[in-house]
C-alpha cells in the first residue's frame, strides 16, 4: 500500500541518485574522451575512421593492425565486412588466409597467373581456386584455368599494342535495311547463308581498297609507310578456339565477294583449332561482338595490324516512318580504333562513313 513511508523512501533514493548523477556523468565523459582521443590519434585511412565514426558498435580496436592491406593495415573493405557481420572482428580475407595455407597458395598462384602477359611463351598456370572481397565485403571465388600458348601471345600483343600505339577512336551507325536486302538475296538467288559480319567484312575491306591512306603504318624514323596493296587488303577476323582467341586471315578481302567471304569465315568456324597458326598481321583486325551480345566497344590495335574494327549486335529501335506511322529500325555499331600518329580523325570519319554507305547498298558486293 501507498504511505508517507513509502514516499520518504522513494525521495530519498532520489536523493541519492541525483547526487550521484553528476560522478556517473562525469566518469562517463572521461571515458569518451578517453576513447575518442585514442581514436583520433591512431593512424587510419579517412575512409575508414568515417565509417567506423558512423558505426559505433564495431570495436574498432579489434581491427586495427589486423586489416587486409600492407602490414595489417585497415582498409575500408575490412571494416565494411564487419558491419555486415555484425561488427565481427578481422576481414575474413585475412582470417581465411591465416587459417588456411592453402587459400594464401592459391592467391599466390593468381599473382603468377596474372604475370602470364609478360611470361615466356607457352607459361601456364597451376588449377587453383581463388578467394576474392570485394569493397562491400562480398565473397566470390574463381577457378584460374591453364593459360595457353596463343592466349599468352594474344595478351602480349594486345599490350604491346596499347603500350606503343596512340589510339584514338570513332564509332558509325550502320543501317541493316541494305544488309538485310543483301542477305535475302544471297540465299534467294545462291542458296549462301550470309550474316551481318559477312558484309561488314566485304564493305571494310572494299573501303580501304578505296582509301588505303587510312593503312598508313608508322615507321619509326621513316615516318608514314604507305601500304603496299598488290596483294590486297587483308582482314583478321577474331574467333574463340579450344586455345583461345585466334584471327584467321583473309587475303584479298576486297576482291572476294560476300558468298565468298561467308564461305572462307563459316570454314575458319568449323575447323577453329587447325587454323590458329594461320592467325597473324594483317591490315584491318575485327572483332565480333555480337557473339558475347555485346551491342557496342573499341578493341586494342596489335602489332602487325593497322586499324581494328569491332562490330557491334544489332539493335532494334523503334522509329517513325516515312508515312507517320511506327516502323522498326535495326542497326549495328561499328567501333573502329586507329593509331593517330597514321591516320586523323577525319580520316577515320570519311572510312567509317565509306563503309556505313557500302552496307546500306551492298548489292554490288554479292
Amino acid at each position: 500500500p501507498f504511505c508517507s513511508s513509502n514516499v520518504d523512501l522513494i525521495m530519498s533514493h532520489s536523493s541519492v541518485l541525483r547526487r550521484s548523477a553528476p560522478c556517473v556523468r562525469t566518469a562517463l565523459r572521461a571515458a569518451h574522451s578517453a576513447s575518442s582521443s585514442e581514436f583520433d590519434s591512431t593512424p587510419m585511412l579517412p575512409s575508414v575512421r568515417i565509417l567506423l565514426s558512423e558505426n559505433p558498435s564495431i570495436d574498432w580496436k579489434s581491427l586495427v593492425g589486423k586489416g587486409s592491406g600492407p602490414k595489417g593495415r585497415l582498409l575500408k573493405g575490412d571494416v565494411l565486412h564487419a558491419i555486415a557481420n555484425g561488427g565481427v572482428g578481422v576481414s575474413a580475407a585475412v582470417q581465411e588466409a591465416k587459417a588456411a595455407p592453402v587459400a594464401s597458395a592459391a592467391v599466390r598462384a593468381h599473382a603468377s597467373a596474372m604475370k602470364l602477359a609478360h611470361a615466356p611463351m607457352g607459361a601456364t598456370a597451376t588449377n587453383a581456386v581463388v578467394h576474392v572481397y570485394s569493397r562491400s565485403g562480398e565473397h566470390r571465388s574463381f577457378v584460374d584455368q591453364p593459360v595457353s600458348q596463343i592466349t599468352a601471345g594474344h595478351a602480349q600483343d594486345s599490350m604491346a599494342g596499347k603500350e606503343t600505339k596512340p589510339h584514338s577512336y570513332i564509332s558509325v551507325q550502320v543501317p541493316l535495311s541494305g544488309v538485310d536486302n543483301v542477305r535475302k538475296l544471297a540465299k534467294d538467288v545462291i542458296g549462301a547463308q550470309v550474316s551481318e559480319l559477312d558484309v561488314v567484312v566485304a564493305a571494310l575491306s572494299r573501303a580501304a581498297a578505296n582509301k588505303p591512306e587510312i593503312l598508313a603504318a608508322w615507321g619509326g624514323e621513316e615516318g608514314l609507310l604507305m601500304p603496299d596493296l598488290k596483294n590486297g587488303v587483308s582482314v583478321g577476323v577474331s574467333m574463340s578456339s579450344s586455345m583461345g582467341p585466334v584471327a584467321p586471315v583473309l587475303d584479298r578481302a576486297n576482291a572476294m565477294g560476300v558468298a565468298g567471304i561467308s564461305s572462307a569465315l563459316q570454314g575458319f568456324r568449323t575447323n577453329v583449332d587447325d587454323v590458329a597458326e594461320q592467325s597473324r598481321g594483317c591490315h584491318i583486325g575485327v572483332q565480333d561482338l555480337a557473339t558475347a551480345g555485346v551491342h557496342a566497344g573499341y578493341g586494342v590495335v596489335q602489332p602487325g595490324n593497322i586499324i581494328t574494327v569491332s562490330v557491334g549486335a544489332p539493335t532494334s529501335n523503334v522509329i517513325v516512318g516515312e508515312a507517320g506511322s511506327p516502323t522498326v529500325s535495326r542497326s549495328l555499331t561499328l567501333g573502329v580504333a586507329f593509331d593517330n600518329r597514321c591516320v586523323s580523325e577525319d580520316e577515320a570519319s570519311l572510312f567509317a562513313s565509306s563503309v556505313a554507305s557500302s552496307c546500306s547498298d551492298a548489292t554490288n558486293m554479292l
